[in-house]
């Protein structure tokens, strides 16, 4: 299943790289002036052996709003799952049983970053457009108060 993984990264590791995205593990990395762009790799624990099951996540930090041990998925200032960029605008998970099925996947991934959800991404890095995104009422992977807690800070700081 791991080498599936890294058949998954490895056909979208080129593409990244390309936009300046560093290659830690399965994540990927993006310094902005205003903010770090993150895309990562995760595999479902319904996995087995013979099946990957594999997304992708995709998360922006902005500078200036402290995040406890550094930028990551999971604690940062907007989350969207790659599925949000597909027709069906939800969660989506490839399932992967052979080398092909996981460069497809990869292949796919790497269609949806390059078409929809990196140019938003770069759109939404900075303190502006977050602030702009939050009082539209949209705050994607975040909870209402996390939100207004960021926008509080933003607005009265000026930003980052």
């Amino acid at each position: 299943m791991k080498h599936w993984k890294s058949l998954v990264a490895a056909t979208i590791s080129a593409f990244l790289e390309q936009r300046g995205f560093r290659k830690s593990g399965f994540k990927f990395t993006a310094i902005r002036p205003d903010a770090t762009l993150l895309v990562g790799l995760q595999s479902s624990v319904t996995g087995t052996e013979a099946l990957l099951k594999i997304t992708c996540n995709l998360a922006i930090v902005l500078q200036g709003l402290e995040i406890p041990g550094g930028p990551s998925i999971w604690d940062a200032h907007w989350r969207q799952r790659i599925g949000h960029y597909m027709p069906e605008q939800r969660d989506y998970w490839w399932a992967c049983s052979t080398d092909e099925e996981a460069k497809a996947a990869g292949r796919d991934i790497a269609g949806l970053l390059e078409s929809s959800a990196l140019p938003e991404m770069e759109r939404l890095a900075s303190p502006a457009a977050m602030i702009a995104l939050w009082k539209s009422g949209r705050s994607p992977g975040l909870t209402e108060y996390q939100c207004v807690k960021y926008l509080t800070n933003l607005t009265q700081t000026g930003g980052p």
